[in-house]
């Protein structure tokens, strides 16, 4: 007896909906199905189930069909100890993360779970008679859609060596958010979420999440959000003073010849730390990690980098674009911040216009002192002579500030 084996796609369009099937249904080994047509597949059969998050996460088990009803409802069960896919869902969904997207949804949300039958898809097994004799079919039968471990996205790191390049593909993605790029042999399926990571000139990295749209024998299209801040953040590079200034010196070298560069490889979903403090979450971080949060991380985040053991990472929080005043104020009092960024904050005309940024630098023994000397004269009194009962400040700068003193009597 040959036993056939299809394939389900299940996509929730709101988190809502996967934490209602999942707890409702999943953790008690069973997929209740409805709304598709079930005239090809038969009682006792193989389903591959790819169960799809709202952010694309994708996360895949391994069921047999227990029933199906007159009214072509089916219910799929599973053993889910047996699955490290439902291991995997059960972590992504204990995650502070997914709690926090969960509680942010809109009450009203309707909680839409999409389905969609792949009949046939999968090669039919041969082993029929082990198969019959356990609950399940073995897990490591898995669709040839999916990468070769469980709950992993496929990334695709794309490199542009020159502000030049990167047009040349912006003019492709920009006007209607489609992407094509090259590749082969990958095993995916329209449809499937795929993870682009953009390296583009003074190391700014941009990751967008995009959908397979078409896949051809040597290039795939790609589907990118263009109402998501990533796409516009990527639209926006190409205007920002430094590209201008880079695309500039390209013109002047010659430098339009050269292209990017593409490189695919499987990402598995990382193991949840949102019970770590942050402070243990970015030890944990490569250099590359680091500089990717410093120049797009929230609040706490750049505070937590601006204290970190690399001082060269201090350059790229100043970078953030939502780096605040007071954040500002905050770095410059830091005892051992990079001197190189007070010297970039004493030389930033707009931030030396507050008296508070001012005083921060100058009582920071790790500015410069040629810096912190051009400063002073612009100090009151009270913030000299408060300045001047510190101890640990450089003997030049002392004396500058006393010198300044002597002269307000």
């Amino acid at each position: 007896m040959v036993e056939s084996r299809s394939l389900l796609r299940i996509q929730y369009a709101s988190y809502r909906a996967l934490s209602a099937h999942y707890t409702g249904h999943m953790v008690n080994g069973a997929i209740p199905v409805s709304g598709v047509d079930l005239s090809s597949i038969i009682e006792g059969d193989i389903v591959v189930v790819e169960l799809q998050s709202p952010d694309y996460l994708q996360f895949v088990i391994s069921t047999r069909i227990e029933r199906i009803s007159e009214h072509q409802d089916a219910l799929l069960t599973f053993a889910p100890e047996e699955q490290a896919a439902v291991t995997s869902l059960h972590q992504y969904i204990s995650t502070t993360a997914f709690i926090s997207a969960l509680e942010q949804e809109p009450h009203n949300t309707h909680p839409r779970i999409l389905a969609h039958w792949q009949v046939d898809t999968l090669a039919p097994t041969t082993e029929s008679s082990k198969v019959l004799q356990s609950t399940l079919p073995p897990v490591s039968k898995r669709s040839p859609s999916l990468p070769p471990a469980q709950a992993s996205l496929l990334r695709a790191d794309i490199r542009c060596p020159t502000v030049l390049s990167f047009i040349s593909l912006l003019n492709q993605f920009e006007p209607e958010g489609l992407l094509q790029l090259t590749a082969s042999n990958l095993s995916i399926h329209p449809q499937n979420p795929i993870k682009l990571k953009w390296i583009l000139p003074g190391y700014h990295i941009i990751e967008m999440t995009a959908l397979i749209s078409r896949i051809e024998i040597d290039f795939i299209i790609l589907i990118l959000d263009k109402s998501s801040e990533s796409f516009n953040r990527l639209c926006r590079y190409n205007q920002s003073y430094h590209a201008r200034a880079r695309r500039e010196r390209e013109i002047e070298r010659g430098q339009n010849n050269e292209s990017h560069t593409l490189s695919y490889h499987w990402e598995p979903i990382p193991e949840p730390q949102d019970n770590l403090p942050l402070s243990r979450r970015i030890q944990r971080l490569s250099t590359e990690q680091k500089i990717n949060l410093a120049l797009s991380g929230k609040r706490q985040e750049r505070m937590a980098l601006a204290r970190d053991s690399n001082r060269q990472i201090h350059h790229y929080v100043l970078k953030n674009a939502r780096i605040t005043l007071e954040e500002i104020i905050y770095i410059a009092r830091l005892p051992y911040v990079n001197p190189d960024v007070l010297h970039k904050i004493a030389e930033d005309r707009q931030l030396t216009r507050h008296t508070a940024v001012i005083k921060a630098l100058v009582g920071n023994p790790r500015t410069p002192v040629a810096s912190a000397l051009r400063l002073v004269g612009r100090l009151s009194r009270a913030d000299l002579m408060e300045l001047s009962r510190r101890t640990g400040m450089p003997r030049r700068l002392l004396q500058s500030i006393r010198a300044k003193l002597k002269q307000h009597q």
